[in-house]
Protein backbone atom coordinates (compact mmCIF):
# COMPACT_ATOMS: atom_id res chain seq x y z
CA UNK A 1 0.00 0.00 0.00
CA UNK A 2 1.59 3.44 -0.63
CA UNK A 3 0.67 5.60 2.38
CA UNK A 4 1.73 9.29 3.05
CA UNK A 5 3.14 10.70 6.39
CA UNK A 6 2.36 13.83 7.27
CA UNK A 7 4.61 14.88 10.32
CA UNK A 8 3.06 17.10 12.55
CA UNK A 9 6.32 16.90 14.74
CA UNK A 10 9.86 18.21 15.08
CA UNK A 11 11.14 14.86 13.26
CA UNK A 12 13.23 15.66 9.94
CA UNK A 13 11.72 13.09 8.42
CA UNK A 14 9.25 10.84 8.19
CA UNK A 15 9.31 6.86 8.06
CA UNK A 16 8.09 3.86 5.82
CA UNK A 17 8.16 -0.17 6.73
CA UNK A 18 9.79 -2.50 5.00
CA UNK A 19 8.81 -6.25 5.43
CA UNK A 20 9.53 -9.52 4.74
CA UNK A 21 6.79 -12.38 3.34
CA UNK A 22 4.16 -13.56 4.97
CA UNK A 23 4.15 -17.42 6.72
CA UNK A 24 2.09 -19.25 9.11
CA UNK A 25 3.83 -18.92 12.80
CA UNK A 26 6.89 -16.75 11.08
CA UNK A 27 7.46 -13.45 12.52
CA UNK A 28 7.85 -10.66 10.08
CA UNK A 29 9.89 -7.96 11.30
CA UNK A 30 9.24 -4.44 9.67
CA UNK A 31 12.32 -2.24 9.67
CA UNK A 32 12.05 1.66 10.24
CA UNK A 33 13.85 3.40 7.40
CA UNK A 34 14.27 7.52 7.08
CA UNK A 35 11.75 8.37 4.12
CA UNK A 36 10.68 11.91 3.70
CA UNK A 37 6.82 11.13 3.26
CA UNK A 38 4.52 12.60 0.08
CA UNK A 39 0.96 13.89 0.34
CA UNK A 40 -1.33 15.04 -2.21
CA UNK A 41 -3.39 17.64 -0.91
CA UNK A 42 -7.08 17.67 -3.36
CA UNK A 43 -9.11 20.91 -2.57
CA UNK A 44 -12.64 21.51 -2.98
CA UNK A 45 -13.00 24.41 -4.64
CA UNK A 46 -16.64 24.74 -5.46
CA UNK A 47 -18.92 27.46 -5.15
CA UNK A 48 -20.26 26.39 -1.57
CA UNK A 49 -16.65 27.13 -0.69
CA UNK A 50 -17.88 30.87 -0.30
CA UNK A 51 -20.03 30.12 2.08
CA UNK A 52 -19.83 31.31 6.24
CA UNK A 53 -18.17 28.45 7.95
CA UNK A 54 -20.10 29.26 11.50
CA UNK A 55 -23.05 29.61 12.77
CA UNK A 56 -22.84 32.00 15.61
CA UNK A 57 -24.99 34.79 17.84
CA UNK A 58 -25.16 38.25 17.54
CA UNK A 59 -27.66 38.72 20.20
CA UNK A 60 -29.18 37.01 22.70
CA UNK A 61 -32.50 36.93 20.35
CA UNK A 62 -30.69 36.09 17.11
CA UNK A 63 -28.94 33.14 16.94
CA UNK A 64 -28.08 31.03 14.31
CA UNK A 65 -26.67 33.76 11.99
CA UNK A 66 -23.75 32.30 9.50
CA UNK A 67 -20.44 34.08 10.47
CA UNK A 68 -17.36 34.09 9.46
CA UNK A 69 -14.41 32.91 8.27
CA UNK A 70 -16.03 31.57 4.78
CA UNK A 71 -14.96 27.44 3.95
CA UNK A 72 -12.39 28.68 1.49
CA UNK A 73 -10.48 30.98 4.24
CA UNK A 74 -10.36 27.93 7.02
CA UNK A 75 -9.01 25.64 4.58
CA UNK A 76 -7.01 28.12 2.87
CA UNK A 77 -5.45 29.59 6.16
CA UNK A 78 -5.11 25.67 7.86
CA UNK A 79 -3.37 24.45 4.56
CA UNK A 80 -0.98 27.27 4.49
CA UNK A 81 -0.12 26.52 8.47
CA UNK A 82 0.33 22.74 7.96
CA UNK A 83 3.08 23.40 5.01
CA UNK A 84 4.61 26.18 6.74
CA UNK A 85 5.54 23.85 9.88
CA UNK A 86 6.54 20.98 7.64
CA UNK A 87 8.71 22.62 5.20
CA UNK A 88 12.17 24.57 5.80
CA UNK A 89 13.46 27.65 3.93
CA UNK A 90 17.02 26.18 3.79
CA UNK A 91 17.19 22.48 4.23
CA UNK A 92 15.05 19.01 3.08
CA UNK A 93 11.27 19.41 4.25
CA UNK A 94 9.65 16.79 6.39
CA UNK A 95 6.75 16.47 3.89
CA UNK A 96 6.33 16.62 -0.01
CA UNK A 97 3.68 18.12 -0.44
CA UNK A 98 1.51 18.13 -3.86
CA UNK A 99 -1.94 20.55 -4.40
CA UNK A 100 -4.98 19.72 -6.46
CA UNK A 101 -8.05 21.77 -6.89
CA UNK A 102 -11.76 20.44 -8.33
CA UNK A 103 -13.54 21.75 -10.48
CA UNK A 104 -11.45 22.06 -13.28
CA UNK A 105 -9.60 19.21 -12.17
CA UNK A 106 -5.53 20.17 -11.67
CA UNK A 107 -2.84 19.26 -9.83
CA UNK A 108 -1.01 22.31 -9.72
CA UNK A 109 1.63 21.25 -7.75
CA UNK A 110 3.93 18.12 -7.47
CA UNK A 111 5.81 16.78 -4.84
CA UNK A 112 9.47 17.45 -5.55
CA UNK A 113 12.55 17.18 -3.49
CA UNK A 114 15.09 18.82 -5.27
CA UNK A 115 12.95 22.17 -4.65
CA UNK A 116 13.12 24.01 -1.44
CA UNK A 117 10.29 26.67 -2.13
CA UNK A 118 7.38 24.49 -1.70
CA UNK A 119 5.98 26.67 0.97
CA UNK A 120 5.75 29.65 -1.26
CA UNK A 121 4.22 28.02 -3.90
CA UNK A 122 1.68 26.68 -2.32
CA UNK A 123 0.47 30.28 -1.18
CA UNK A 124 0.69 31.68 -4.12
CA UNK A 125 -1.66 28.95 -6.27
CA UNK A 126 -3.95 28.98 -2.88
CA UNK A 127 -3.48 32.92 -3.55
CA UNK A 128 -4.73 32.69 -7.21
CA UNK A 129 -7.49 30.11 -7.00
CA UNK A 130 -10.96 30.99 -5.47
CA UNK A 131 -14.50 28.97 -5.36
CA UNK A 132 -16.80 28.09 -8.24
CA UNK A 133 -18.72 25.25 -10.01
CA UNK A 134 -19.71 21.99 -8.89
CA UNK A 135 -18.27 18.99 -7.10
CA UNK A 136 -16.98 16.49 -9.25
CA UNK A 137 -15.01 14.36 -6.59
CA UNK A 138 -14.90 11.26 -8.88
CA UNK A 139 -12.87 13.45 -10.99
CA UNK A 140 -10.57 14.62 -8.33
CA UNK A 141 -9.77 11.04 -7.22
CA UNK A 142 -8.82 9.95 -10.26
CA UNK A 143 -6.49 13.06 -10.59
CA UNK A 144 -4.97 11.99 -7.46
CA UNK A 145 -4.85 8.73 -8.54
CA UNK A 146 -2.58 9.58 -11.47
CA UNK A 147 -0.55 11.95 -10.72
CA UNK A 148 3.08 11.65 -10.24
CA UNK A 149 3.05 12.21 -6.35
CA UNK A 150 1.03 9.56 -5.44
CA UNK A 151 2.64 7.21 -8.04
CA UNK A 152 5.70 7.74 -6.84
CA UNK A 153 8.36 4.65 -5.57
CA UNK A 154 10.48 3.82 -2.12
CA UNK A 155 8.68 6.61 0.07
CA UNK A 156 5.10 6.75 1.67
CA UNK A 157 2.46 8.42 -0.14
CA UNK A 158 -1.47 9.21 0.37
CA UNK A 159 -3.44 12.05 -0.59
CA UNK A 160 -5.84 14.10 1.26
CA UNK A 161 -9.31 14.88 -0.23
CA UNK A 162 -11.04 18.12 1.40
CA UNK A 163 -14.47 18.89 0.83
CA UNK A 164 -17.45 21.05 2.20
CA UNK A 165 -19.83 19.57 -0.10
CA UNK A 166 -21.52 16.50 -1.52
CA UNK A 167 -20.55 14.78 -5.14
CA UNK A 168 -22.04 16.45 -7.89
CA UNK A 169 -21.57 16.73 -11.94
CA UNK A 170 -22.00 13.81 -14.18
CA UNK A 171 -25.16 11.31 -14.58
CA UNK A 172 -23.92 9.50 -11.43
CA UNK A 173 -22.00 11.61 -9.18
CA UNK A 174 -22.07 9.68 -6.50
CA UNK A 175 -21.04 6.32 -8.15
CA UNK A 176 -18.48 7.96 -9.84
CA UNK A 177 -17.18 8.81 -6.72
CA UNK A 178 -17.34 5.32 -5.10
CA UNK A 179 -16.11 3.69 -8.37
CA UNK A 180 -12.76 6.22 -8.04
CA UNK A 181 -12.09 5.53 -4.63
CA UNK A 182 -11.97 1.87 -5.34
CA UNK A 183 -9.67 2.18 -8.33
CA UNK A 184 -7.13 4.20 -6.22
CA UNK A 185 -7.30 1.24 -3.59
CA UNK A 186 -6.87 -1.33 -6.26
CA UNK A 187 -3.83 0.08 -7.15
CA UNK A 188 -2.41 0.13 -3.72
CA UNK A 189 -3.02 3.64 -2.90
CA UNK A 190 -4.97 5.66 0.10
CA UNK A 191 -6.99 8.47 0.20
CA UNK A 192 -7.82 10.92 3.78
CA UNK A 193 -11.15 12.70 3.29
CA UNK A 194 -11.24 16.34 5.92
CA UNK A 195 -15.16 17.27 5.37
CA UNK A 196 -15.49 20.92 5.86
CA UNK A 197 -18.53 22.39 7.96
CA UNK A 198 -21.98 21.06 8.46
CA UNK A 199 -22.75 21.32 5.13
CA UNK A 200 -21.18 18.67 3.71
CA UNK A 201 -22.38 14.57 3.47
CA UNK A 202 -20.36 13.36 6.04
CA UNK A 203 -21.99 10.12 5.75
CA UNK A 204 -20.89 9.50 2.18
CA UNK A 205 -17.52 11.11 2.80
CA UNK A 206 -16.76 8.26 5.57
CA UNK A 207 -17.77 5.81 2.89
CA UNK A 208 -15.57 7.32 0.23
CA UNK A 209 -13.02 6.94 3.16
CA UNK A 210 -14.04 3.13 3.67
CA UNK A 211 -14.16 2.83 -0.03
CA UNK A 212 -10.32 4.08 -0.21
CA UNK A 213 -8.77 1.78 2.54
CA UNK A 214 -8.72 4.49 5.32
CA UNK A 215 -12.67 3.77 6.84
CA UNK A 216 -15.09 0.97 7.32
CA UNK A 217 -18.66 0.50 6.84
CA UNK A 218 -21.52 -2.27 7.92
CA UNK A 219 -23.94 -2.59 10.54
CA UNK A 220 -20.83 -3.76 13.26
CA UNK A 221 -18.55 -1.16 12.28
CA UNK A 222 -17.71 1.52 14.61
CA UNK A 223 -16.09 5.07 14.71
CA UNK A 224 -12.33 4.48 14.10
CA UNK A 225 -12.68 1.63 13.34
CA UNK A 226 -10.80 -0.34 15.95
CA UNK A 227 -11.59 -3.69 15.21
CA UNK A 228 -11.17 -3.98 11.29
CA UNK A 229 -14.40 -5.63 10.79
CA UNK A 230 -17.96 -4.63 8.30
CA UNK A 231 -18.39 -4.47 4.93
CA UNK A 232 -16.27 -3.55 1.78
CA UNK A 233 -17.92 -0.95 -0.09
CA UNK A 234 -15.82 -2.01 -2.99
CA UNK A 235 -17.52 -5.38 -3.19
CA UNK A 236 -20.52 -4.20 -1.59
CA UNK A 237 -21.48 -0.82 -2.65
CA UNK A 238 -25.30 -0.62 -1.49
CA UNK A 239 -24.64 -1.03 2.31
CA UNK A 240 -25.35 1.92 3.91
CA UNK A 241 -23.27 4.63 4.10
CA UNK A 242 -25.22 5.66 7.72
CA UNK A 243 -23.01 2.75 8.80
CA UNK A 244 -19.36 4.12 7.49
CA UNK A 245 -16.89 5.75 9.71
CA UNK A 246 -13.65 7.23 9.08
CA UNK A 247 -13.63 10.53 7.22
CA UNK A 248 -12.81 13.66 9.40
CA UNK A 249 -15.02 16.72 10.25
CA UNK A 250 -13.51 19.98 10.20
CA UNK A 251 -15.10 23.66 11.50
CA UNK A 252 -12.48 25.65 12.08
CA UNK A 253 -9.05 26.07 11.14
CA UNK A 254 -8.02 24.79 14.26
CA UNK A 255 -10.39 21.30 13.91
CA UNK A 256 -8.76 21.10 10.26
CA UNK A 257 -5.35 20.97 11.68
CA UNK A 258 -6.35 18.43 14.14
CA UNK A 259 -7.56 16.09 11.62
CA UNK A 260 -4.16 16.92 10.04
CA UNK A 261 -2.31 15.66 13.40
CA UNK A 262 -4.75 12.44 13.71
CA UNK A 263 -3.82 11.31 9.80
CA UNK A 264 -0.40 12.28 10.40
CA UNK A 265 -0.02 9.67 13.06
CA UNK A 266 -2.17 7.07 11.47
CA UNK A 267 0.26 7.16 8.25
CA UNK A 268 3.03 7.41 9.99
CA UNK A 269 2.69 4.12 12.47
CA UNK A 270 1.21 2.20 10.07
CA UNK A 271 2.49 -1.08 9.12
CA UNK A 272 1.45 -3.14 5.64
CA UNK A 273 -0.09 -6.68 6.14
CA UNK A 274 0.13 -8.91 3.25
CA UNK A 275 -2.04 -11.46 4.88
CA UNK A 276 -4.37 -10.60 7.85
CA UNK A 277 -6.62 -12.89 10.27
CA UNK A 278 -10.46 -12.56 10.84
CA UNK A 279 -9.79 -12.65 14.43
CA UNK A 280 -7.24 -9.69 15.85
CA UNK A 281 -6.08 -12.07 18.22
CA UNK A 282 -4.38 -14.47 15.62
CA UNK A 283 -1.90 -11.94 14.99
CA UNK A 284 1.02 -10.94 17.36
CA UNK A 285 2.70 -7.76 17.57
CA UNK A 286 6.49 -6.65 18.69
CA UNK A 287 8.27 -4.12 18.66
CA UNK A 288 12.24 -3.87 19.10
CA UNK A 289 14.29 -0.83 20.21
CA UNK A 290 14.99 0.65 23.94
CA UNK A 291 13.50 -2.84 24.80
CA UNK A 292 14.01 -5.92 22.33
CA UNK A 293 10.82 -8.21 21.78
CA UNK A 294 8.35 -5.88 23.50
CA UNK A 295 4.89 -7.32 22.85
CA UNK A 296 2.43 -4.29 21.61
CA UNK A 297 -0.95 -4.98 22.86
CA UNK A 298 -4.22 -5.33 20.45
CA UNK A 299 -5.97 -1.60 21.20
CA UNK A 300 -9.37 -2.51 22.78
CA UNK A 301 -11.93 -0.93 24.99
CA UNK A 302 -10.22 -2.20 27.66
CA UNK A 303 -6.60 -1.20 26.45
CA UNK A 304 -6.57 2.46 24.62
CA UNK A 305 -3.45 1.79 23.94
CA UNK A 306 -1.70 -0.82 21.49
CA UNK A 307 -2.47 -1.48 17.81
CA UNK A 308 -5.51 -1.84 15.80
CA UNK A 309 -6.79 -1.95 12.46
CA UNK A 310 -6.95 1.68 10.59
CA UNK A 311 -9.74 -0.30 8.20
CA UNK A 312 -12.29 -2.83 6.78
CA UNK A 313 -9.39 -4.15 4.63
CA UNK A 314 -7.42 -5.10 7.55
CA UNK A 315 -4.28 -4.92 5.06
CA UNK A 316 -2.67 -3.03 7.32
CA UNK A 317 -2.04 -2.12 11.68
CA UNK A 318 -1.71 1.35 12.68
CA UNK A 319 0.17 2.30 16.68
CA UNK A 320 -1.99 4.23 18.87
CA UNK A 321 -0.07 7.60 20.08
CA UNK A 322 1.84 6.20 22.94
CA UNK A 323 3.49 3.59 20.60
CA UNK A 324 3.66 6.25 17.34
CA UNK A 325 5.48 9.01 19.77
CA UNK A 326 7.99 6.09 20.98
CA UNK A 327 8.22 5.03 17.17
CA UNK A 328 8.86 8.51 15.89
CA UNK A 329 11.55 9.37 18.72
CA UNK A 330 13.54 6.57 17.38
CA UNK A 331 13.10 4.93 20.76
CA UNK A 332 11.07 1.85 18.82
CA UNK A 333 13.29 0.58 15.29
CA UNK A 334 11.42 -1.90 14.50
CA UNK A 335 7.93 -3.82 14.60
CA UNK A 336 7.59 -7.75 13.91
CA UNK A 337 4.12 -9.41 13.46
CA UNK A 338 3.36 -13.04 13.89
CA UNK A 339 0.27 -14.17 11.60
CA UNK A 340 -1.33 -17.55 13.41
CA UNK A 341 -2.69 -20.58 11.70
CA UNK A 342 -5.94 -21.45 12.83
CA UNK A 343 -6.18 -23.50 16.05
CA UNK A 344 -5.89 -27.55 15.53
CA UNK A 345 -6.35 -28.51 19.01
CA UNK A 346 -9.55 -29.21 20.59
CA UNK A 347 -9.94 -26.61 23.63
CA UNK A 348 -10.37 -28.22 27.10
CA UNK A 349 -8.25 -31.37 25.96
CA UNK A 350 -4.96 -32.82 27.84
CA UNK A 351 -2.00 -31.91 26.63
CA UNK A 352 1.91 -32.30 27.77
CA UNK A 353 3.55 -29.09 28.38
CA UNK A 354 7.07 -29.54 26.65
CA UNK A 355 10.31 -27.98 28.44
CA UNK A 356 8.39 -27.23 31.36
CA UNK A 357 10.05 -25.73 34.12
CA UNK A 358 10.58 -26.88 37.59
CA UNK A 359 7.94 -25.10 39.02
CA UNK A 360 5.81 -25.38 36.02
CA UNK A 361 3.07 -28.40 36.44
CA UNK A 362 4.30 -30.33 33.02
CA UNK A 363 0.14 -31.46 31.97
CA UNK A 364 -2.01 -28.83 30.98
CA UNK A 365 -5.03 -28.37 28.74
CA UNK A 366 -5.54 -27.16 25.17
CA UNK A 367 -6.43 -23.76 24.42
CA UNK A 368 -6.36 -21.02 21.57
CA UNK A 369 -4.63 -18.32 23.15
CA UNK A 370 -3.74 -15.58 20.48
CA UNK A 371 -4.06 -17.50 17.69
CA UNK A 372 -1.96 -20.07 18.69
CA UNK A 373 -2.45 -23.85 19.76
CA UNK A 374 -1.19 -23.11 23.60
CA UNK A 375 -0.76 -26.10 25.99
CA UNK A 376 -1.74 -23.91 29.45
CA UNK A 377 -0.57 -25.81 32.34
CA UNK A 378 -2.39 -27.09 35.25
CA UNK A 379 -2.26 -24.78 38.39
CA UNK A 380 0.25 -26.08 40.43
CA UNK A 381 -2.54 -27.00 43.38
CA UNK A 382 -4.29 -29.22 40.67
CA UNK A 383 -1.44 -31.05 38.94
CA UNK A 384 -1.84 -34.54 38.51
CA UNK A 385 1.87 -34.86 38.42
CA UNK A 386 2.90 -34.80 42.58
CA UNK A 387 5.94 -32.60 44.04
CA UNK A 388 6.22 -30.39 40.84
CA UNK A 389 8.34 -27.41 41.36
CA UNK A 390 9.84 -28.72 44.50
CA UNK A 391 13.76 -28.62 45.11
CA UNK A 392 14.29 -32.26 46.31
CA UNK A 393 16.75 -32.82 48.61
CA UNK A 394 16.26 -29.30 49.57
CA UNK A 395 16.23 -29.13 53.73
CA UNK A 396 13.10 -28.20 55.79
CA UNK A 397 11.29 -27.97 59.05
CA UNK A 398 9.29 -31.16 59.42
CA UNK A 399 6.77 -28.98 61.59
CA UNK A 400 5.59 -26.29 59.07
CA UNK A 401 3.26 -29.28 56.88
CA UNK A 402 3.64 -29.71 53.13
CA UNK A 403 7.38 -27.49 52.31
CA UNK A 404 7.82 -24.41 50.47
CA UNK A 405 9.06 -24.98 46.94
CA UNK A 406 12.58 -24.25 48.27
CA UNK A 407 12.44 -25.95 51.49
CA UNK A 408 12.29 -23.75 54.03
CA UNK A 409 14.86 -21.34 56.10
CA UNK A 410 13.39 -22.03 60.18
CA UNK A 411 15.75 -25.22 59.93
CA UNK A 412 18.55 -23.06 59.95
CA UNK A 413 17.82 -21.54 63.79
CA UNK A 414 16.49 -24.94 64.70
CA UNK A 415 18.41 -26.89 67.81
CA UNK A 416 16.54 -29.60 67.94
CA UNK A 417 18.07 -31.94 65.46
CA UNK A 418 14.99 -34.10 64.84
CA UNK A 419 13.11 -31.24 63.11
CA UNK A 420 15.40 -30.97 60.69
CA UNK A 421 14.39 -32.65 56.93
CA UNK A 422 14.80 -32.92 53.27
CA UNK A 423 12.34 -32.20 50.67
CA UNK A 424 10.92 -35.90 49.49
CA UNK A 425 8.58 -36.95 47.09
CA UNK A 426 5.81 -39.50 48.36
CA UNK A 427 2.03 -40.44 46.29
CA UNK A 428 0.74 -37.95 48.59
CA UNK A 429 2.81 -35.56 47.51
CA UNK A 430 6.04 -33.40 48.99
CA UNK A 431 6.82 -33.86 52.49
CA UNK A 432 9.37 -32.50 54.76
CA UNK A 433 11.30 -35.77 56.00
CA UNK A 434 13.10 -35.80 59.19
CA UNK A 435 16.80 -36.68 58.45
CA UNK A 436 18.33 -37.05 62.30
CA UNK A 437 16.88 -39.36 64.83
CA UNK A 438 17.78 -38.53 68.19
CA UNK A 439 21.37 -39.32 69.99
CA UNK A 440 22.63 -38.73 73.74
CA UNK A 441 22.74 -34.99 74.43
CA UNK A 442 26.42 -33.82 73.31
CA UNK A 443 28.03 -30.18 75.38
CA UNK A 444 27.50 -28.22 71.81
CA UNK A 445 24.23 -26.57 72.07
CA UNK A 446 21.83 -28.31 70.34
CA UNK A 447 19.11 -30.52 71.60
CA UNK A 448 20.35 -33.57 70.16
CA UNK A 449 17.98 -36.31 71.86
CA UNK A 450 15.06 -34.26 71.03
CA UNK A 451 13.57 -33.55 74.02
CA UNK A 452 13.11 -30.04 74.31
CA UNK A 453 16.38 -29.17 76.63
CA UNK A 454 19.81 -28.43 75.79
CA UNK A 455 23.13 -30.02 76.93
CA UNK A 456 21.34 -31.49 79.57
CA UNK A 457 24.13 -34.48 79.33
CA UNK A 458 23.64 -37.07 82.36
CA UNK A 459 20.10 -37.12 82.37
CA UNK A 460 20.43 -37.47 78.43
CA UNK A 461 22.84 -40.57 78.52
CA UNK A 462 20.59 -42.35 81.50
CA UNK A 463 17.46 -42.79 79.38
CA UNK A 464 16.59 -46.13 78.55
CA UNK A 465 17.28 -45.85 74.73
CA UNK A 466 20.56 -44.55 74.99
CA UNK A 467 21.98 -47.36 77.87
CA UNK A 468 23.71 -48.90 75.38
CA UNK A 469 25.88 -45.89 74.98
CA UNK A 470 28.86 -45.24 77.17
CA UNK A 471 29.94 -41.87 78.84
CA UNK A 472 32.81 -40.45 79.31
CA UNK A 473 32.74 -39.04 82.61
CA UNK A 474 35.85 -36.56 81.19
CA UNK A 475 32.96 -34.94 78.52
CA UNK A 476 30.62 -33.07 81.51
CA UNK A 477 33.64 -31.15 82.90
CA UNK A 478 32.65 -27.89 81.20
CA UNK A 479 28.71 -28.69 80.33
CA UNK A 480 27.40 -26.71 83.33
CA UNK A 481 28.69 -24.03 80.81
CA UNK A 482 26.56 -23.45 77.94
CA UNK A 483 27.89 -23.93 74.18
CA UNK A 484 31.30 -24.38 76.16
CA UNK A 485 32.66 -27.01 74.12
CA UNK A 486 35.50 -26.25 71.53
CA UNK A 487 36.99 -28.55 68.43
CA UNK A 488 40.53 -29.29 69.11
CA UNK A 489 40.88 -26.87 66.43
CA UNK A 490 39.34 -24.04 68.16
CA UNK A 491 35.69 -23.96 65.93
CA UNK A 492 32.76 -24.22 67.08
CA UNK A 493 31.08 -27.64 67.48
CA UNK A 494 27.65 -25.97 66.08
CA UNK A 495 28.47 -23.05 63.10
CA UNK A 496 24.89 -22.21 63.58
CA UNK A 497 25.42 -20.87 67.05
CA UNK A 498 28.76 -18.48 66.80
CA UNK A 499 28.97 -17.62 70.67
CA UNK A 500 30.17 -21.04 71.49
CA UNK A 501 33.22 -19.97 69.83
CA UNK A 502 34.17 -16.96 71.77
CA UNK A 503 37.74 -15.69 72.33
CA UNK A 504 36.85 -16.02 76.70
CA UNK A 505 35.40 -19.58 76.82
CA UNK A 506 38.59 -20.77 74.77
CA UNK A 507 40.92 -18.63 77.27
CA UNK A 508 39.22 -20.29 80.18
CA UNK A 509 39.21 -23.76 79.03
CA UNK A 510 42.39 -24.08 77.59
CA UNK A 511 43.94 -25.87 80.67
CA UNK A 512 41.49 -28.50 81.03
CA UNK A 513 42.19 -31.56 79.67
CA UNK A 514 40.31 -32.54 78.01
CA UNK A 515 37.99 -30.48 77.70
CA UNK A 516 35.56 -32.08 75.86
CA UNK A 517 35.00 -34.50 72.69
CA UNK A 518 34.37 -32.57 68.91
CA UNK A 519 30.96 -34.69 68.15
CA UNK A 520 29.25 -33.88 64.78
CA UNK A 521 26.00 -33.55 66.16
CA UNK A 522 24.37 -33.02 63.24
CA UNK A 523 25.21 -36.04 61.25
CA UNK A 524 24.94 -39.72 61.89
Amino acid sequence: MCLAILVWASSAYGWSFQREQVACFEAQTTAIVNATPATMLMLDRSGSMRELSQYCCVSEARCGYLCGPSLWTLATVAIEAVVRALTQDNGPDEVLFALGFFPYVSIDIEADAERADTYARVVARLDASSPGGHTPTGAAIDAMRESATMNMVERPVAGVLITDGVPTGGIDPLGDALLAACALRAQAKSIYVIGLSGMTDEAFNNKIAAASGTGCCGPTATPGCPDGVGLDPCSTPQVDKTTCHGSFQAYSSDGFKDAMLHITQEIVCSVALETSPDDPSALRVTADGAIVGESVPYRSSDNAQGWYYPNAMRDRIALSPFYCQRLQSGEITAITTQLACQCAQTSGEACEVVHAARDVCPQGQWSCAEGLDRCLPEPLDRCPFPCVGYQLGARCHVDNGAPGFDGDDDWLEETNRCKIGAITCTEAGPVCQQLFQAIPELCNGLDDDCDGRVDNIVESWAKPQFQSINLDPAITATCHERNACLCPDGSAEHLGIGNSASAEFHAHLRDWTPVCQCAAALND
